[in-house]
């Protein structure tokens, strides 16, 4: 027993150092309490694989790992209430909370668990396993007795195969976690064009069709107002949900696809899916424009297209409608989505042309598949091209300079996104361009690799991956020609020479096409270190591939992280900041008929932003319900002064009494209901309310206003505004509210000065219409 104690210490010590280091993580996003439970659940799976393979070396009960984790529930009811005890009364550390816990919770879970996994529910057998099956080969070698130390590097390998398959998964869970924290309910940059062009909820096929910057996007453009109509264009739950789809289906697509070019070696597509990691990187696609996803959508489609046409079962029903289907959406999200769906299926029907008679049935698929892909790459290429050149069409493309093949910042900036696809780059240029040399050269070498196994005398393996790898490789670079000849020259001037251009191409996200091609490149390149025989399994039931496998991973981690490819977090914290600077930008110079002079908005150029605010407010965009934008004032837009002694005799006070020098004794719930005087415009007539007090207050306190939207019979708190306010020495205090009724207000405000009582004084009350009701 005390053998078992002392690995149940290790291993506990193991799990718990994973656990607290996965709590770190999600600290940085979540309230402790969320974090400690998701990292908890993380340290249940982990501890029953080591339960099982390595302290007791047993299968236990039935059900055991149920069992297990109901013995956890104990813990985690104790665990939580360590953690509130230590955080909370204790003012302790919270990143210390999940130690504490394990220390408190650790005899007691012992000996459940060692009754779980009690001896007479061992197996108790002895089995023969080829070394190679568990490393992944189908050929069979000597076997070896299924004991203990088998069982334990059986143990780590799925270790090792499961921590590659999670890792992407949970770089998707990071960026949508990190998303939701900071995410903003904002407008970005392009996405005010739909505002401004008032065509948010148009399905018209000329603004389905419109041409924009030298590309058509009918399906984006289609999604875009299902999403302003269905959800009101909400900033943070269109790209949750793009990100999810999009980013997901892309997961999905690469780890099918992995299997099916490498079935029998379930070692080696772990480790390939691995290098997803890098199409999970910040700043991609998600966190600033809700549009920019639909640059990802061709991408998606044609995996998927390629999945149905090779990996789906054989007895899928149309296939070759699937294909076609996934072609047009492909063609029809982006040009550059047209040109590659006919680049790949050109690329699939040139492989079948010279197959040899042992790649049959993959020969096949790929004529019929490559026929119907090409042609509907073909059909959306030439109608992108068409509409996209008509006369009068989209002015702003015509006028982007175009940098071509013969010019050196065509190369420049196409190294500098290839770079980019690996992370967000070394801080020496020298180390930089060595870097996105090799990386080069390997993407060159795996292209020459992958034309080998085309031959006739190469396995299945190498022919599936050649025929995944090569179409998809002239598709991305054909992508990477067209946005280095569009968007290298669209730059500052200043920005000149082979380096200013390099580092320039590590901005913005036409990267992303690239990172697709990491897992295949090495899937090509790892077809020439393939075992003969199984001969690098000879040496300790293969503890030597075991070693070198462990390498790679921790080799690609390494890479990752040196490059910022897990810092997710900084990047949507950076872009909220961003926005939060836009919002107060727009608020100051909102009303003064000027273009906004704000980072990111003036080169828009939107003259006035006040029409952008009105069909906003008509559509019921999410973003108008709690931000109403400030417009100028005007002499005219005064509703009611409290320096007007007939309106200010008009005021009724409730549950207040008079006192001298101005002063006022309230008593519970006092009030000021104040009626807008006949002089004034109409209240019904204003969209946006401005109301500005002044008061001299004894203590810290707090505001509320209420007001009527139009027809609305009494006063309630869901439409009422509250403010804290804090007096300077001296006691004055200030409150502001800036309230919005898209079909306008009953003509009286109720204000409530103090929220008990006490005593104060009202300096000053103004109300104003600082924007009218209008279309």
């Amino acid at each position: 027993m005390w053998r078992e104690g002392l690995r149940y210490l290790a291993a506990g010590a193991l799990n718990t150092l994973l656990s607290w280091l996965l709590y770190l993580g999600l600290l940085r996003l979540l309230d402790f309490r969320l974090a400690y439970v998701l990292a908890f659940m993380a340290g249940v799976l982990m501890s029953y694989g080591l339960l099982r393979h390595v302290v007791f070396a047993r299968p236990g009960q039935a059900c055991a790992l149920l069992r297990v984790a109901a013995s956890h529930l104990l813990q985690l009811g104790l665990g939580l209430a360590v953690v509130q005890l230590w955080v909370v009364e204790l003012h302790a550390p919270a990143e210390l909370a999940p130690l504490v816990a394990v220390a408190v919770c650790l005899p007691v879970i012992f000996w459940l668990q060692r009754r779980i996994f009690k001896p007479d529910a061992a197996v108790g057998r002895t089995q023969e396993v080829s070394a190679c099956e568990k490393i992944g080969d189908a050929s069979k070698v000597k076997t070896m007795p299924h004991g203990l130390v088998q069982r334990r590097f059986d143990f780590v390998a799925d270790g090792l195969r499961l921590v590659c398959v999670a890792l992407p998964v949970l770089m998707l869970a990071a960026n949508l976690l990190a998303w939701w924290r900071w995410g903003m309910d904002l407008p970005f940059l392009d996405d005010w064009f739909a505002y401004a062009e008032r065509t948010a909820l148009s399905l018209a096929p000329a603004h389905l069709f419109k041409a924009i910057n030298n590309t058509l996007s009918p399906v984006g453009v289609f999604l875009d107002v299902m999403a302003q109509r269905w959800l009101g264009g909400n900033t943070p739950a269109y790209q949750t949900l793009s990100m999810f789809a999009v980013l997901g289906g892309l997961l999905w697509a690469q780890w099918r696809l992995l299997g099916w070019a490498l079935r029998g070696r379930r070692w080696l597509a772990p480790g390939l899916f691995l290098l997803t990691i890098f199409m999970l990187q910040p700043g991609s696609y998600w966190g600033e424009q809700n549009l920019a996803y639909q640059q990802a959508l061709p991408p998606l489609a044609l995996l998927l297209a390629a999945w149905c046409n090779f990996a789906a079962g054989p007895r899928m029903p149309g296939r070759r409608v699937w294909v076609a289907v996934l072609g047009l959406l492909a063609g029809l999200s982006y040009i550059s989505g047209a040109v590659a769906a006919l680049v790949m299926g050109a690329g699939w029907l040139l492989l079948a042309h010279p197959a040899p008679a042992r790649a049959g049935a993959l020969a096949a698929r790929g004529r019929a598949g490559g026929a119907v892909l090409s042609a509907v790459g073909l059909l959306t290429t030439v109608v992108q091209v068409v509409l996209t050149r008509l006369p009068g069409a989209d002015p702003r493309g015509r006028g982007m300079p175009l940098t071509w093949p013969t010019e050196a910042d065509f190369w420049w900036y196409a190294a500098g996104k290839l770079g980019r696809a690996s992370g967000l780059g070394f801080a020496s240029l020298g180390a930089e361009a060595v870097w996105v040399t090799l990386l080069a050269l390997a993407l060159l070498g795996a292209a020459a690799v992958a034309l080998r196994g085309l031959r006739g005398r190469a396995d299945v393996y190498a022919r599936r991956v050649a025929w995944l790898f090569l179409p998809l490789l002239a598709a991305v670079l054909v992508y990477l020609a067209l946005v280095s000849l569009g968007r290298a020259g669209v730059r500052d001037p200043e920005l000149r020479g082979g380096a200013a251009v390099f580092r320039f191409g590590y901005l913005r996200f036409h990267f992303f096409w690239l990172t697709l091609l990491l897992p295949w490149a090495a899937a090509a390149w790892a077809s020439v270190l393939r075992r003969r025989e199984c001969r690098l399994a000879r040496h300790r039931a293969g503890r030597w591939p075991l070693a070198w496998y462990a390498a790679a991973v921790l080799g690609v981690l390494g890479v990752a992280a040196s490059r910022g490819v897990f810092d997710v977090a900084s990047f949507y914290r950076d872009a909220a900041g961003f926005r939060a600077d836009q919002l107060r930008c727009m608020q100051q110079q909102q009303g003064s008929g000027q273009p906004m002079r704000c980072r990111g908005l003036d080169a828009l150029g939107i003259t006035d932003w006040e029409p952008i605010y009105r069909y906003a407010q008509k559509i019921g965009a999410s973003f108008v319900r709690y931000l109403p934008i400030i417009v100028q004032d005007e002499p005219s837009a005064v509703l009611f002064d409290w320096d007007d002694p007939e309106q200010r005799r008009a005021v009724h006070e409730i549950n207040q009494q008079p006192l001298e020098n101005g002063w006022r004794q309230a008593q519970p719930d006092p009030q000021f209901v104040v009626p807008i005087s006949p002089g004034s415009p109409a209240a019904g007539q204003c969209a946006v309310l401005g109301v500005q007090v002044r008061l001299t207050l004894e203590h810290p306190d707090t505001i509320q206003l209420f007001f009527r939207p139009l027809g609305q019979a009494g006063y309630s708190e869901a439409f009422s505004a509250r403010r804290p306010v804090v007096p300077e020495p001296g006691g004055r205090a200030w409150a502001s509210f800036v309230i919005d009724s898209d079909q306008g207000f009953e003509p009286e405000l109720r204000l409530d000065p103090i929220a008990g009582p006490g005593r104060f004084r009202l300096q000053d009350m103004l109300v104003t219409c600082r924007l009218r009701a209008g279309h």
